[in-house]
């Protein structure tokens, strides 16, 4: 039963029209895709150094006082 719908969706739809420009992006990624494929991907592995936490956790501060909103719309 589920299987006829979707072919009866699949079939019924009327033929794509060939858009050239979308043919062309596509094949234009393809290309890309495959060129960067083809890289050597060692090179492109970014190596960093390993992370130390520091030494002494973070002091707490109290957040500045800051001026009152020139802007203040009270239906909000």
């Amino acid at each position: 039963m589920v299987v006829s719908v979707w072919v009866r969706r699949i079939f019924s739809r009327p033929p794509m029209k060939f858009d050239l420009s979308r043919w062309l992006i596509r094949l234009t990624a393809f290309f890309i895709v495959s060129i960067l494929a083809g890289c050597d991907i060692g090179r492109l592995i970014l190596t960093a150094d390993p992370w130390d936490p520091p030494p002494e956790p973070a002091i707490a501060r109290e957040p500045l006082p800051r001026d009152a909103c020139a802007h203040v719309v009270r239906e909000r």
